[in-house]
């Protein structure tokens, strides 16, 4: 159910699902040399800039790919302190390496191979990643610039609301999350390809509304645990109601007998 997401048309799906593995980076001995020098180069930085920090693990690393690069070509983010103002990023099959805040660093080793907007998305969100109390940061952060429809589950409680405001997990209300919870996840609105609705829908414990959701040119990113996520609510002029009040019914054993009340009555 699913188009190639640079069609223009149809349901969305990351870039480098149809990546294509080749171009720069399988010389195992220069990533080795790479890596070396990047090491030898961000131990003389720290020593310079945070002393204390010298020869120490980073705070958090992350593996971030390039639009139109492919997995296994990441550009690797080390940081060193909670607010990302010191931050050293290798390109190994590039041979670039640079240390300062993390968006002057990205700026240099990605230099014009993606644009300036994606480079900002980045850094929006590794910002926001780093205020997560819910779930841990990623170490592995892909984004792009959506193309078509993902979809979004919700409780039909919801419904009015959403075609009012669209969706905004700060207007959440007492119908609780997919998963049972009560409070939002992540200040974030979750997405997924049509392939896993079925999933959700079996663990949604009151009746739930499918919504197609147009992401074009709206920043998306993978999420902590398979899924996608856009770091903004989304307005209802991005919305259709693809399925309403759909509700799992639990699976019952075959030869299940339901239990009579105590006055004799059949259920």
């Amino acid at each position: 159910m699913r188009n190639d997401p640079h069609s223009g048309a149809g349901w969305a799906t990351p870039p480098t699902l149809h990546a294509v593995r080749g171009g720069h980076g399988y010389d195992a001995d220069r990533r080795e040399t790479e890596e070396l020098r990047y090491l030898i180069a961000r131990d003389e930085w720290l020593a310079g800039h945070a002393p204390d920090l010298a020869r120490g693990a980073p705070v958090h690393e992350c593996g971030l790919l390039v639009p139109g690069s492919y997995y296994g070509d990441e550009v690797s983010l080390d940081e060193f302190d909670d607010a990302g103002l010191l931050s050293g990023a290798r390109w190994l099959t590039r041979g670039r390496h640079a240390f300062g805040a993390a968006d002057e660093v990205l700026s240099a080793v990605v230099e014009d191979e993606a644009e300036d907007a994606w480079v900002q998305a980045i850094v929006r969100a590794l910002k926001a990643k780093r205020a997560w109390t819910r779930r841990s940061r990623r170490p592995f952060l892909e984004v792009w610039k959506g193309n078509g429809e993902l979809v979004h589950l919700t409780a039909a409680a919801n419904r009015e609301s959403i075609r009012r405001w669209g969706l905004d997990w700060s207007r959440m209300g007492k119908a609780c999350g997919i998963a049972g919870s009560v409070l939002p996840e992540l200040p974030a609105i979750f997405l997924d390809t049509m392939d896993s609705v079925g999933f959700f829908k079996m663990m949604a414990k009151e009746p739930v509304d499918l919504w197609a959701v147009d992401v074009t040119e709206l920043w998306v990113e993978n999420g902590p645990d398979g899924w996608f996520i856009h770091q903004a609510p989304i307005g209802p002029d991005r919305l259709r109601l693809l399925e309403g009040d759909w509700y799992h019914e639990p699976r019952r054993p075959p030869n299940f007998v339901p239990k009579r009340p105590s006055g004799g009555r059949q259920l």
